[in-house]
């Protein structure tokens, strides 16, 4: 993984210890190794209370500047919105899933059922 100090890497929660013969810190690092590893998601995640949404969209999405918006975007495509769900839906109480009515017009059957299924039981509107 090589060297980081703490302030350069936010994963990073760092503790300051002194070494036992000097006076010179020395960091215990812990890492976040499972779930959400994205820290402005995990804010993000940690800030939503039952009156607020959350958009999982791809590129092609509109901007607001007055929203927060979070870019996770690696290269065409990845990562892709139902693995954003997938990976957010694992630690967060999602009460319903609202989409573009277009979605179901532009897109084919399988792609359509693939979110079906991804969704389950949360309820779908258009």
């Amino acid at each position: 993984m090589g060297c980081h100090s703490p302030s350069q890497d936010v994963l990073y929660f760092a503790k300051k210890k002194l070494h036992q013969t000097s006076e010179i810190p020395i960091w215990d690092v812990t890492v976040l190794k499972s779930g959400i590893l994205n820290p402005a998601i995990n804010s993000l995640l940690s800030r939503i209370r039952h009156t607020n949404s959350l958009v999982i969209a791809d590129r092609g999405f509109p901007y607001w500047p007055q929203i927060e918006t979070i870019d996770i975007s690696l290269v065409d495509d990845v990562p892709r919105v139902l693995e954003v769900f997938k990976a957010i839906q694992a630690n967060f109480v999602i009460g319903k899933v609202a989409m573009a009515e277009e979605f179901r017009r532009v897109n084919n059957l399988d792609t359509v059922k693939s979110f079906e299924d991804c969704f389950g039981n949360i309820p779908t509107v258009f």
